[in-house]
């Protein structure tokens, strides 16, 4: 990756320069959503966490929640029906963030739920049932 040599630098580069809009980076937010920045910066955290909260103090995705409950990696607080907000335990995220076996653990289970997403994705692009094909080719 060259860096152009208007702007000298990632700050420097100008709009305008076409080799500068082309450069991957260029257009990437330079801060973090500030709702993340917020709760990551904050010196007293609260005593539970929704699941976004969560999630960004273990630092996963928001999405990755529900699998790792799903998994029994996490437990939420009390009973929550279906469909409700979900808490967690403060002391329980940071205690689960500094543990070593449980992140990998963790990182495994959304690795492996994400690679079978996908490969049921691939699966049902490859399969086409026999009335498409006959349609494609007998036009």
């Amino acid at each position: 990756m060259a860096i152009c040599e208007i702007g000298g630098s990632p700050e420097g580069r100008h709009l305008q320069h076409s080799r500068c809009r082309r450069n991957p980076h260029f257009n990437q937010p330079k801060d973090m959503n500030p709702e993340r920045k917020e709760i990551l910066n904050l010196i007293a955290l609260p005593g539970r966490l929704s699941a976004a909260e969560a999630a960004w103090r273990l630092g996963f995705e928001p999405d990755h929640i529900p699998v790792l409950v799903a998994e029994k990696l996490l437990k939420p607080l009390g009973n929550p029906p279906p469909g409700s907000v979900k808490y967690y335990l403060t002391t329980e995220i940071e205690q689960k963030k500094s543990d070593a076996k449980w992140m990998h653990k963790a990182s495994e289970v959304i690795r492996q739920k994400i690679k079978d997403k996908n490969d049921r994705a691939a699966k049902k692009r490859t399969v086409r049932s026999p009335a498409a094909t006959f349609n494609r080719s007998g036009e």
